[in-house]
């Protein structure tokens, strides 16, 4: 430009006046040029003849630097072939492109043509607007976007564009398959022209709310799609932005809500319950149930209080300060409460009260299910419990008895019997010792020794004479001996010596719960070191059994497998709950185990026919 301008001023140098003005008019343009917000390069045959001082700063080249250069240098190798097909072409489209610095950077742009004819010269002004914060914007929003629960996807003359991870979540097709496919392909063919309608009223209203639709997904399912459109410029173009979200299942489930509302009522009067709709306490709705409950039917109780479900005036308002001052707390309460059906007969109610709204409304629907029948049911088989645990006390109490009677027997019977055989058998042997009847003799006394052993252990196992001879706390002292010496584990015992007298059987029970405790440390606990201590608190006296080794859940002795274990930790607890006793377990797993049964005293010295049990 200021080429032609130099050569003007030679031409018309006679003319001083229409040469200030083109130089004040070169100026001014000038000055707009480089006002601009977007660098311009004017080329011609590609090759730059002016360039403004935006392009200068946005590349990096001087203004000398940018002169005489091939406009196409300006681009990465990889853009240049699209550069030049559009400044070949004519187009005057804008399309997106990347600037390359001088320092080679890149820097995005989008770039526009305008062609022009200058003086029989073909000329190009080629701009470029800098899109760096708007692609990082979109780069952005992409990311987001393919991050997002909601479908995001670009329509550009009615094909995909672009589209997230959702949408193909949602169609089942791969980003691949979709782009270039027109969009209107997988929404159902009943639902196309509306889908198109609403789309379309809603860019040029620019309203937003959304329209719904059906599509086909790839494997041939039907989903209902809610959606909202909106206009954007991508890529240099006119495009549609549209945010889908599958409401499949919400639209399943208000089909379905519609068909549980006309099964409503059926189902209402179906339940056996009183089902009943209170408003201040005053009933606005019952279902046939009522009838079945309470002797009332529906028709005769609406609009009347709910006071004739109950015996008294105090039952009425003693049942509602229950039920109304929480329902601030809790959406749902249940009560047991004793009521009274129209004949005057008395029932026990499990009462279920849910509020309607808000419940300064005191609209609840209250449930009446007659649990009469129920409760004494609970009650006999309480009954059976207590005598079942009786009978349980009984069974042990002779179970010791018996065994105590065999061990008797096995020691001043059999035992004895063996013993007198055993020294006329060695009397024999003296005789017959060069005899060739020795060694066979000998042979029968190795097995009445061996028998005279296994009949004693066979009677300690029974009942140990030491518990009935000497009593509880040395037996358990033996006790812990003879497991130290057998399982090869430290079991340490000990007492604060102070005397108490103990029924026998109660002994019995107490030795039977350690020997018990100490076999389930054998065979679950792994432990290395017991302790057993016995403890007389004046009223109660109190035996503990504590180990190191790995614990367990104490609630598992009220499942089947404690329940189904013999004379496991559960009948322990259950012998001892009979006789007013104890039994408390601390254990965690890998925290060792703690068990402390209790005795009070009053039970220790009662002894009617024999036994405390």
């Amino acid at each position: 430009m200021k080429k032609n301008l130099d050569i003007l001023q030679r031409d018309m140098r006679g003319d001083t006046h229409v040469l200030d003005t083109l130089i004040a008019e070169n100026e001014y343009l000038t000055m707009v040029l480089n006002a601009s917000s977007e660098g311009i390069a004017v080329n011609e045959d590609q090759c730059i003849i002016y360039a403004n001082d935006i392009l200068e700063a946005m590349t990096g080249y001087t203004h000398n630097e940018l002169l005489h250069l091939n406009i196409l240098d300006l681009f990465p190798e990889e853009y240049r072939d699209r550069a030049a097909d559009n400044i070949s072409q004519r187009y005057e489209r804008c399309y997106e492109a990347i600037l390359k610095k001088k320092n080679g950077s890149l820097l995005s742009v989008d770039v526009q043509g305008k062609n022009l004819t200058f003086r029989e010269r073909q000329l190009r002004i080629s701009t470029f607007r800098d899109i760096t914060d708007r692609k990082q914007v979109e780069d952005l929003y992409r990311a987001m976007a393919d991050r997002s629960q909601v479908g995001v996807y670009i329509i550009e003359e009615g094909m995909f564009r672009y589209l997230n991870h959702s949408t193909e979540m949602y169609t089942g097709y791969s980003r691949e398959e979709l782009i270039g496919k027109y969009s209107v392909s997988i929404v159902h063919p009943e639902d196309r022209a509306s889908a198109t309608r609403s789309a379309s009223k809603m860019l040029k209203e620019g309203g937003s709310q959304p329209h719904m639709y059906r599509i086909i997904t790839k494997d041939k399912r039907i989903k209902w799609m809610l959606e909202r459109v909106s206009s954007i410029t991508y890529e240099g173009k006119r495009a549609i932005l549209a945010n889908t979200m599958d409401i499949t299942e919400i639209v399943n489930a208000r089909e379905r809500l519609e068909e549980l509302e006309e099964m409503e009522k059926s189902i209402l009067d179906a339940i056996p319950h009183a089902v009943i709709g209170q408003d201040h306490r005053r009933i606005i709705f019952a279902n046939d149930g009522v009838e079945s409950v309470f002797g009332w039917r529906p028709e005769e109780i609406i609009g009347r209080k709910t006071r004739l479900f109950y015996r008294n005036e105090e039952d009425y308002r003693r049942i509602g300060k229950v039920f109304y001052p929480i329902y601030r707390e809790a959406k749902t309460l249940i009560e047991e409460f004793p009521c009274i059906k129209r004949d005057g007969s008395e029932i026990i109610c499990r009462i279920s009260t849910s509020k309607i709204g808000d419940i300064r409304d005191r609209r609840v629907v209250v449930v009446y299910e007659d649990i009469t029948a129920r409760k004494n049911a609970e009650e006999k088989l309480s009954d059976y419990h207590e005598k079942l645990r009786n009978l349980a006390s009984e069974l042990a109490i002779a179970e010791q008895r018996e065994r105590q009677r065999i061990a008797t027997a096995l020691h001043d019977g059999i035992s004895q019997t063996m013993a007198v055989t055993k020294i006329r058998l060695k009397s024999l042997l003296k005789d017959v010792q060069d005899n060739e009847c020795s060694k066979p003799l000998g042979e029968i006394i190795a097995l009445i020794e061996a028998l005279i052993r296994d009949t004693r252990s066979l009677t300690l196992d029974l009942s140990p004479p030491i518990l009935h001879i000497l009593g509880l706390e040395p037996a358990l002292e033996w006790l812990a001996e003879q497991f130290q010496e057998k399982y090869d584990f430290d079991v340490n015992f000990s007492s604060d010596g102070i005397p108490f007298d103990i029924d026998k059987d109660i002994a019995f029970l107490l030795f039977r719960g350690v020997q018990e405790l100490l076999m389930n440390i054998v065979k679950h606990a792994f432990a290395e070191k017991v302790s057993i201590a016995v403890i007389n608190k004046g009223m109660k006296v109190s035996i503990s059994v504590k180990d190191d080794g790995v614990g367990f859940n104490p609630s598992r002795i009220d499942t089947w497998e404690g329940l189904s274990s013999g004379y496991g930790l559960f009948s322990i607890r259950e012998r001892l709950s009979y006789l007013g006793g104890t039994f408390r377990i601390s254990s965690k797993p890998g925290m060792g185990t703690s068990i402390t049964m209790g005795i009070p005293a009053k039970e220790m010295k009662e002894k009617e026919t024999g036994t405390a049990l």
